[in-house]
């Protein structure tokens, strides 16, 4: 009885993550680029210019510089009602990300993600409440060619459309919650 008793508290230390040292990834620091949605960036280290776009004495374009004096962001009111909407930034001359409030509460709401100046992916935050659950992926000819959802909210995808020459062909589940499509449906 002893014996049982103490393999079952053994697997349940080991269970808890309690017991023999493991790898601890949470750890290493993932440095995550000046941005508005990751609340890192500062303007006061950039130098920066004004615009007035639509002619009513207020400023809707601001471009940002480094310290080199290369282009790091141009950010803008959209909508013209005094608060910036979209982020995009620079690598040279070259946008390489673009963020988007959506709803009015001053949080992202969607990010697309550029190679080459080339739109390769779309993060979006469905339900405006800052996790990104819908993913975008486009080709290099920027046609849509995958989406990646996480329809429960619970941080995994758990379907996937896949797309042929910009057409959605295929639906994959997760029926398992181990992040892989499990089943695969055509589309007709």
């Amino acid at each position: 009885m002893w014996l049982t008793l103490a393999v079952l508290l053994m697997t349940l230390w080991s269970l808890s993550g309690c017991g023999a040292p493991q790898d601890d990834v949470s750890s290493e620091t993932v440095v995550q680029p000046p941005r508005v949605r990751f609340g890192n960036l500062d303007r006061n280290a950039l130098g920066g210019s004004a615009v007035d776009l639509n002619g009513d004495g207020e400023v809707d374009q601001w471009s940002w510089t480094s310290g080199s004096g290369m282009l790091f962001m141009v950010e803008r009111d959209l909508d013209f009602d005094g608060t910036s909407d979209m982020f995009e930034y620079y690598e040279g001359n070259t946008v390489v990300e673009q963020e988007f409030q959506l709803d009015f509460d001053r949080a992202i709401d969607m990010v697309a993600h550029y190679a080459n100046g080339q739109l390769v992916r779309k993060e979006m935050s469905t339900t405006f409440d800052g996790q990104f659950t819908l993913m975008k992926f486009y080709d290099s000819s920027g046609q849509l060619m995958r989406v990646e959802r996480d329809a429960d909210s619970d941080g995994r995808v758990d379907v996937w459309e896949f797309y042929t020459a910009g057409v959605l062909s295929q639906v994959g589940y997760d029926d398992d919650g181990d992040g892989q499509p499990d089943s695969l449906n055509s589309v007709e």
